[in-house]
């Protein structure tokens, strides 16, 4: 309603018009803060909500437009998450960030150095080309730190990024004292890095403020979007990061549109008397005909006419104004019984006075979510010719035309109402011809391509997918090939709420039917969030349905691996050595090679029975020597590293470490070149190669990030933890490495894990204090006791005996 239109002759300049009571009220929330000192500000919330087409988004741009004229020390940026293309908390607060660099030049040179090392693990295969790399203009100067390395992945690019960008601090700004937080970043995987951005964001912002003794305002508009969208954890409410934003801003004001109120206070009493909620209602006779006005409207009949039809809807009366300009434009005499209507037949008087090409346009544009220049033209072609490919620029005149950037959408009431016009068979072939469209976008994508590019993409194409099969059941795309590997490229990308979310959609609605493989990339998912029983219920589910025995036995082993990081050990060596008791070696032969190699390596080590484990290990490795299985070979190899070690036999595991290590690299195997590095690290610490040591574990950590592998990222600071201990004498910092270990493996529920770092944390102590305490080891003692774990029970049963703790050999899960 708010805003000035584009017509061909005739235009209706809208003015905006009543809600004073809500501009008062947001002003009275802007002078509040601007007289109560920065560090004293307490949180405040403004929320306009009511039904879709009431007028929130038009209330908001008024009041952003009078904060420019109001020459007032304000900074204020915007976001519509009805437009976003994708939401999350990282893309939330690039976009906020890019919104207050383009109203007010504010920088923010610390989130923008988190955002770029969170963006470039999550897309560590990206080059560094600007046209890959559009948003490098969204990073400020860490875009120009790199935008002369050209040639080098991203990820390689931005390494030391913290100590280049420090070493010209004065240049860019930046607080010493936030220098180790940034890079700690380095070390963090990007989901940790995406939970701690917001923090560095606020700092920069409130720097701002404070700097220029100003209030700053965050407008967020369709809030409700974030309660449709379902990519997010089951068990956490779906606005959670924006709540947690606010939290971090005290010193901000933000408003807020939505349908519906929020109601924040129900799941905090942190929220009591923050949310001032307001409810938008229609708009009264005397301000619907100031706007009429305003638009060119004078006469009263008319005007009378256009308020009983629309009762006051803003939306409804943005139609009727369109409807008046367009029957100007075709000299069509205005007379006032022609808006006579009820608001379901204002829309069809509008489109009677358009071009009846210009509606079939309309009709069209309605079906996508949203469209570009591109889309437009591949629905022209298929519709209409090219005859209307000159109507992109026409239709953009009409009020209920919105855009972010080069994308287009309608507004939400005009897109329903147009989509359901469309004849069923059109409204089919367009939905097909918009998922074929999608689908060639998405096998153009690679490993290089970024994540959230591919995720929208993705998530249009199965919009439509469904809507274009849900009509035959003809799932038979998501068997395919194409489909597959783009839910590989994202796996591989750690798009791991993505996944689960549009695995978990598509699998609702092909009636419970999904391939095998999609199914295993979903189980990965939850393993990868440490969900592991989650896993193991997915599994559960499907040995209840019909498969083939190799896809059955297949999920038995998958069980048994994600079963060991959350049960007792021996329970599911008894249950691996019944499966392989009555396997066919030789007609499943890699199901065999699994099953030793698991109960030699994965399990016999974690149990601590070597003399056991040896025998099953040697199976497994000749077994896949003769099978050349090179990927279970190297496995094979890291575990008998461990077995020789613990053993005893340090000369021989590290010549078998070397050996895997060597396989591994040959074959381009960068996971267990992962986890034989961190092996060899830990092997090089006890045979007092320190230095050495501290350079593999670097780069073992360093591969782990990038590979997002979050398990292998707490072994490396056990690792890091323990250098700490021997080459500096440092308690502190190793409890640090501890202490990081500790919050993954508790966050992914890896028992092992927590077990080692409590024991390392008793190390320390007794490092630092010189004594322990026998209750807390006791209680590790039985931890691992009750889980099988023999090695651990031995070694904390002899701290216990003997006062004192002996040289600890990590052989890692």
């Amino acid at each position: 309603m708010a805003k000035i239109r584009r017509n061909r002759n005739h235009t209706a300049s809208r003015l905006f018009t009543d809600r004073e009571e809500f501009q008062q009220t947001f002003w009275n929330g802007v002078h509040a803060h601007l007289e109560t000192p920065i560090e004293e500000r307490l949180h405040r919330v403004l929320v306009f909500y009511g039904v879709g087409g009431i007028g929130k988004t038009s209330l908001q741009r008024e009041l952003t437009k009078q904060l420019l004229n109001a020459r007032k020390p304000t900074l204020h940026a915007r976001i519509d998450f009805g437009n976003l293309g994708g939401i999350s908390k990282a893309k939330t607060l690039i976009t906020l960030a890019h919104s207050f660099k383009e109203n007010h030049q504010v920088s923010f040179p610390h989130f923008e150095i988190s955002y770029s090392l969170y963006f470039a693990k999550k897309n560590p295969d990206l080059t560094l080309k600007n046209q890959e790399i559009p948003y490098l203009k969204d990073i400020g100067f860490v875009g120009n730190l790199l935008a002369a390395v050209d040639g080098l992945g991203f990820l390689g690019a931005l390494s030391g990024v913290v100590e280049r960008a420090y070493g010209m601090v004065k240049r860019f700004n930046l607080n010493s004292e936030l220098k180790e937080d940034l890079k700690r970043l380095e070390r963090l995987s990007p989901d940790e890095i995406e939970d701690e951005m917001a923090s560095f964001f606020a700092y920069d912002l409130e720097y701002a403020c404070e700097r220029d003794q100003s209030v700053s305002i965050i407008f967020v508009d369709t809030y409700e979007v974030l309660w449709n969208k379902t990519y997010w954890n089951n068990d956490v409410y779906p606005d959670k990061f924006m709540r947690d934003i606010v939290e971090l801003m005290p010193f901000a004001l933000f408003v807020v549109s939505s349908r519906e109120k929020l109601k924040w206070q129900s799941l905090s009493m942190q929220w009591q008397g923050v949310l001032d909620q307001h409810l938008l209602g229609n708009l009264s006779r005397k301000d619907a005909k100031g706007f009429l006005r305003s638009c060119g409207i004078h006469d009263e009949k008319t005007q009378d006419r256009i308020y009983i039809s629309s009762n006051g809807h803003p939306f409804h009366m943005d139609l009727c104004v369109d409807q008046y300009h367009e029957m100007l434009n075709k000299g069509i005499a205005v007379e006032a019984h022609r808006f006579t209507a009820v608001n379901s037949e204002i829309l069809e008087r509008f489109l009677m006075h358009l071009d009846h090409r210009e509606v079939e346009i309309l009709k069209l544009m309605s079906i996508p979510r949203w469209y570009d220049a591109e889309l437009f033209e591949e629905l022209a072609a298929a519709f209409m010719g090219s005859r209307i490919r000159n109507h992109f620029e026409g239709i953009q005149r009409f009020s209920f035309v919105e855009n972010e950037g080069n994308r287009f959408f309608f507004h939400a009431l005009m897109r329903e109402n147009l989509s359901h016009q469309v004849e069923d068979g059109s409204l089919l072939k367009a939905h097909g011809i918009i998922f074929e469209y999608y689908m060639k976008r998405l096998g153009r994508c690679a490993l290089a391509s970024p994540h959230d590019y591919i995720e929208s993409l993705l998530s249009e194409c199965c919009y439509h997918f469904k809507a274009y099969a849900g009509r035959s059941k003809n799932w038979d795309w998501l068997d395919s090939e194409e489909f597959i590997r783009i839910l590989q490229l994202l796996q591989v990308k750690g798009s791991t709420n993505f996944l689960i979310s549009l695995i978990a959609d598509m699998h609702a609605c092909c009636d419970n039917v999904l391939n095998i493989r999609i199914r295993y990339i979903l189980m990965d998912m939850f393993h990868l969030q440490g969900n592991y029983e989650d896993a193991v219920k997915q599994i559960g589910d499907a040995l209840k349905e019909d498969h083939a025995d190799d896809v059955n036995l297949q999920l038995e082993i998958r069980r048994l691996h994600h079963q060991m990081f959350y049960l007792p050990v021996e329970g599911i060596i008894k249950e691996a050595k019944r499966l392989v008791a009555n396997l066919d070696g030789t007609r499943y032969a890699q199901h065999f090679r699994e099953l030793l190699f698991m109960i030699g390596g994965n399990l016999g080590i974690l149990n601590g029975n070597f003399d056991d484990s040896r025998k099953w290990l040697l199976q497994a490795i000749r077994q896949s020597k003769k099978a050349e299985d090179v990927a279970l070979l190297a496995r094979c190899l890291r575990k008998y590293v461990d077995m020789l070690r613990r053993t005893g036999h340090t000369k021989f595991a590290t010549h078998a470490c070397r050996l895997g290590l060597k396989l591994a690299r040959e074959e381009g195997l960068r996971r267990y070149e992962i986890y034989l590095l961190c092996t060899e690290a830990d092997l090089m610490r006890e045979t007092g190669k320190l230095k050495e040591a501290q350079e593999t574990i670097d780069l073992a950590l360093k591969y782990a990030v990038e590979q997002q592998i979050t398990g292998w990222m707490g072994h490396c600071y056990l690792v890091l933890a323990e250098l700490a201990i021997d080459t500096k004498n440092d308690g502190a910092e190793a409890r640090r490495f501890f202490a990081e270990a500790m919050g993954i493996y508790e966050q992914i529920n890896q028992v092992w894990g927590v077990i080692q770092a409590r024991l390392g944390m008793e190390r320390v102590a007794f490092m630092m204090e010189e004594h322990f305490l026998p209750l807390r080891l006791t209680a590790i003692r039985d931890l691992a006791s009750n889980f099988g774990y023999r090695y651990e029970t031995a070694y904390i049963n002899n701290t216990l005996s003997n006062g004192y703790f002996g040289i600890y050999r990590y052989a890692f899960l």
